[in-house]
């Protein structure tokens, strides 16, 4: 990093750690070590920080949601869909305090492997049968992501795919110097990471993936 930024210019190095702790780490010791002269506009980020970044600097920075704003959305998605007796797979779960948070959880899951409502019900067709659970749970991801889409909302799962979506479409802001890509500590990725690095390695001229030496 710190030789491309100085052959560069900051622009030039892009390198994507999993957490802010270890953001600020990476930051301390570059200054303390002299390696760099200033971090301004430093391009040492999480994945979620990236992707904020590419929202804001191509004006597709939309309002996301808060968890206890998630929560009360899904509490009503779920008390309209059970009105309309769409959610008899559920059985007397529906009824339960914990069912809203296992539906949020269970919608971050699909998000992060870039699982949109559309391909979960295709996927479930393809499967050759559908349970009355699989409609109950197929109707409350479509219900709560139309709710977002409508309102130009997102979630924190969702920001990822509005990232990946921004690199594929060519809006590259503030990225158009960036000739390096690193990508380091992380142990696993999700779907949607894993998207937005290729997106990003489709744009730069080198990119270095470091993982865990676990025999």
């Amino acid at each position: 990093y710190v030789s491309v930024v100085r052959e560069n210019g900051s622009d030039a190095a892009l390198l994507l750690v999993p957490t802010t702790r270890i953001v600020s780490q990476v930051s301390r010791r570059l200054l303390a070590t002299g390696a760099v002269t200033g971090l301004v506009d430093v391009r040492i980020l999480t994945f979620p920080s990236l992707a904020d970044m590419l929202l804001r600097a191509n004006n597709a920075q939309a309002p996301e949601i808060s968890d206890m704003q998630r929560w009360l959305l899904m509490s009503q998605v779920i008390a309209r869909l059970n009105r309309e007796k769409r959610l008899r797979g559920l059985g007397s779960s529906v009824d339960t305090p914990g069912i809203v948070d296992a539906m949020l959880s269970f919608i971050d899951e699909l998000k992060r492997a870039a699982i949109s409502p559309e391909q979960f019900s295709e996927g479930l067709a393809q499967a050759g049968f559908v349970r009355l659970l699989d409609e109950a749970l197929a109707a409350v991801y479509a219900e709560y992501q139309q709710v977002l889409t409508q309102n130009h909302l997102y979630d924190t799962a969702g920001k990822f795919w509005q990232a990946r979506d921004l690199l594929a479409e060519g809006k590259i802001v503030p990225l158009e110097q960036m000739k390096c890509v690193l990508v380091d500590g992380f142990s696993d990725f999700t779907t949607t990471e894993l998207q937005v690095t290729a997106r990003l390695a489709s744009l730069a001229d080198e990119t270095t993936i470091s993982v865990p030496l676990n025999p």
